[in-house]
């Protein structure tokens, strides 16, 4: 395989992407005309939706892997992060993946990578892009696996609140939290309470975010999770300073 793309490089058919420092392994990208020239034979040939098939499936199973979870999701945040860093270089690749998963209505999969790519749309600030492409994903019917749907509903009452449409984003970020609790999922209810408990203080709903807080952590406690413990503890130091309370916000 070396040998072909260096025969195909010194062609010029295809060129060497520069080196930017990042943990992405070396890309290499085509010029346009190449690219559609490719995409007319795939056509011709009959077999165009095979291989976007397989493409999709190939930057589904990327993105899937890549994704950090569990107890150390908080570094999906960090902007150098090495999904946040494959994501940009890939994004051209990772965007026709997820248009493709939707067009062939292959929601189950479009739905967990939209999902998974909340963390890229939050940190360039494309909120309505990520809303757009999950409302592409959700079922109306409902019959996508809870687990799912919630995370869905998760992103996108974040997505909401993040464009001030903080009375539609409740009673979403609401039903993440209540199918969160009929899955099981700790570390999912604990993210989802922390949202709805933002959502519900922006509103002005101080005691419903306090129930929340004191929720999360307490469930923060009882499975020994630092970063939950932590992130509650200051949300209900926010919650004090606004009812008045000082001395417990300290």
């Amino acid at each position: 395989i070396a040998d072909l793309v260096s025969g195909l490089i010194a062609k010029s058919l295809v060129g060497r992407v520069a080196d930017t420092g990042s943990t992405v392994p070396q890309r290499f990208t085509m010029l346009e005309t190449i690219r559609e020239f490719g995409i007319e034979q795939l056509v011709k040939a009959g077999e165009e939706d095979d291989i976007r098939r397989l493409h999709a499936h190939y930057y589904f199973g990327v993105v899937i892997s890549t994704t950090v979870t569990g107890r150390r999701v908080h570094r999906l945040f960090e902007p150098e992060s090495s999904f946040i860093q494959f994501v940009r270089a890939s994004y051209g690749n990772v965007r026709s993946a997820l248009e493709f998963l939707v067009n062939k209505e292959d929601r189950e999969r479009a739905l967990e990578m939209a999902t998974r790519l909340t963390i890229h749309w939050w940190l360039i600030g494309h909120y309505a892009e990520c809303e757009s492409w999950l409302k592409q994903t959700l079922s109306p019917s409902g019959d996508l696996p809870r687990k799912h749907r919630a995370n869905a509903l998760w992103s996108m009452s974040m997505m909401m609140h993040e464009q001030g449409r903080i009375e539609d984003a409740a009673p979403l970020a609401a039903e993440a939290v209540a199918l969160n609790r009929e899955t099981g999922d700790d570390l999912a209810l604990l993210s989802s309470l922390s949202n709805l408990s933002n959502i519900e203080l922006s509103l002005g709903h101080v005691e419903q975010a306090r129930e929340n807080a004191l929720e999360g952590l307490r469930l923060s406690r009882q499975i020994d999770f630092s970063d939950g413990i932590a992130g509650f503890l200051m949300q209900l130091g926010r919650i004090s300073v606004e009812l008045g309370e000082l001395e417990n916000a300290q």
